[in-house]
């Protein structure tokens, strides 16, 4: 890893134009990656999604997904606040260029008033697109969490494996499932949030057209 002073802001904006302004000076080694936040770590999110796990097991409720709520149930609330800031920005457009229409036609709008509308108008898809980008952002590191930890415990999982049990299996399932499928963890907690959102933006959309 880098020994370069490391910022939390490079995770999410400038990590990627760092490594390419080394790459244009000389080729990329291995050092030149990027340190990770120790949460990140794929050997942090095995012994904490591990100790959920077995706190499960001992209750009795044995469950891989209420693992994972119980160590990111604060990670994924904060996304869905971001989703949810983003969709409020999505609808704030079109009452407002209605409401400038119907302004303009009356012709009871000053100019200062004009200028309000015409900065609101301005400012919310730059406002949807900051939170649409750290929705996305956030999703995709809580799912790559997941990932990492994940794959290391089915990975000790099939070390424990008796032979009968592992000639059972197959070398090849194995892997897929510790390659493949929990590769499906990236993108997860990103379409998670669309199936309240989607219900969500569904009736906005209705309320605001019978409203016209």
């Amino acid at each position: 890893m880098s020994q370069e002073e490391f910022h939390p802001c490079d995770v999410l904006f400038r990590t990627f134009g760092q490594v390419l302004k080394r790459g244009q000076l000389r080729r990329l080694q291995e050092d030149d990656a990027t340190n990770l936040l120790v949460s990140e770590s794929p050997k942090v999110s095995r012994l904490i999604l591990g100790q959920s796990w077995e706190r499960r097991k001992v209750s009795g409720k044995s469950s891989l997904a209420l693992s994972i709520f119980d160590v990111y149930k604060g990670m994924l609330l904060f996304t869905g606040l971001l989703h949810l800031f983003d969709i409020g920005m999505l609808f704030v457009a079109p009452p407002l260029i209605r409401i400038l229409v119907d302004r303009i036609h009356s012709q009871d709008m000053t100019l200062g008033i004009g200028v309000l509308y015409a900065i609101g108008l301005s400012v919310a898809p730059c406002i949807q697109t900051f939170a649409s980008n750290h929705f996305e952002i956030n999703s995709q590191r809580l799912g790559m969490r997941c990932m990492g930890g994940v794959s290391c415990l089915i990975f000790d999982k099939i070390l424990k494996l008796s032979q009968p049990a592992s000639v059972a299996y197959g070398p090849g399932k194995l892997a897929n499932i510790m390659q493949l499928d929990t590769f499906r963890f990236q993108h997860t907690f990103y379409f998670v949030h669309f199936i309240w959102s989607m219900p969500l933006m569904v009736v906005i959309a209705v309320c605001m057209i019978s409203q016209m």
